[in-house]
């Protein structure tokens, strides 16, 4: 199963053009950087699943299985707030040596935790629903980017669920020789990563030579242009969706203001 990969839906955000939806990622990114409270936090994490799942069509085996790698690193920022946090504390709950917990650690810890989840989510929404040739198009022919940098998007985008399928095809062959067994918890997990690098690292290499000698037999970058072949309609709703997470995020932003709850430094 393939979890950061393109998978083809008609979905509204499926059909949405890069651009915009680029836009409602860093909108959501923006206002949750604006929002101090864990549980609006926490909502807001919610309706960016909801949307994923509901709008974006997402199969939900896929979204959650990939959003396992951000629940691991909220878990740790959140350890490392609550274990580092420097500022004052108006309630300890816990507290050995040099070493304390307290209120406000543990609720910038939570806050910075669900920042990662929401982030992550929307993050994840966008790569599964965005066509990489589509975004190319949106990159060259409305953003006006040169297509020798629009292509090094493409590249991630497509190489990284090839990698992701010769991963798994490594480790079935390891499993089916009696060479790697399966084993729970973070020393499996590592005893695999062990057993995966040197094969995708030279896969890679192999993979970047093989793309190299096809782009220079093409005369790839040759031209300032590149004719397109292809074109793409940009529906309404995508600049709805864009403008309307950008109105939320301001709006919250003018209320704290506004309330003196967030100030300028």
């Amino acid at each position: 199963m393939i979890k950061f990969g393109y998978i083809k839906n008609d979905s509204i955000f499926g059909k949405i053009d890069s651009i915009n939806k680029m836009f409602w990622l860093i909108g959501i990114a923006v206002l949750s950087y604006f929002i101090t409270e864990p549980v609006l936090q926490l909502i807001l994490f919610f309706c960016i699943v909801l949307n994923g799942l509901i709008l974006a069509k997402l199969p939900p085996k896929n979204f959650f299985s990939a959003f396992t790698i951000f629940l691991i690193f909220g878990f740790i920022m959140f350890l490392m707030q609550i274990v580092f946090y420097s500022g004052e504390e108006s309630l300890i709950y816990f507290q050995v040596g040099y070493l304390k917990i307290g209120h406000e650690g543990f609720r910038n810890g939570i806050n910075l935790c669900l920042r990662v989840f929401v982030v992550g989510s929307s993050a994840l929404t966008y790569i599964i629903t965005t066509e990489p040739r589509r975004m190319i198009y949106d990159m060259v022919a409305r953003a006006g980017i040169p297509y020798r940098f629009a292509f090094a998007f493409y590249a991630a985008f497509r190489y990284i669920p090839i990698m992701e399928v010769e991963a798994i095809n490594i480790r079935n062959a390891h499993i089916v020789r009696g060479t790697l067994e399966i084993e729970k918890g973070l020393k499996g997990r590592l005893r695999i990563l062990k057993c995966l690098a040197v094969p995708l690292i030279v896969s890679g290499l192999r993979k970047a030579k093989m793309s190299a000698i096809a782009m220079e037999s093409r005369a790839f970058g040759a031209y300032p242009k590149r004719t397109l072949t292809y074109t793409y309609t940009v529906p309404f709703i995508g600049y709805c969706i864009n403008i309307s997470i950008w109105i939320i995020a301001l709006s919250y932003l003018i209320y704290l203001i506004v309330n003196g709850l967030w100030q300028f430094s």
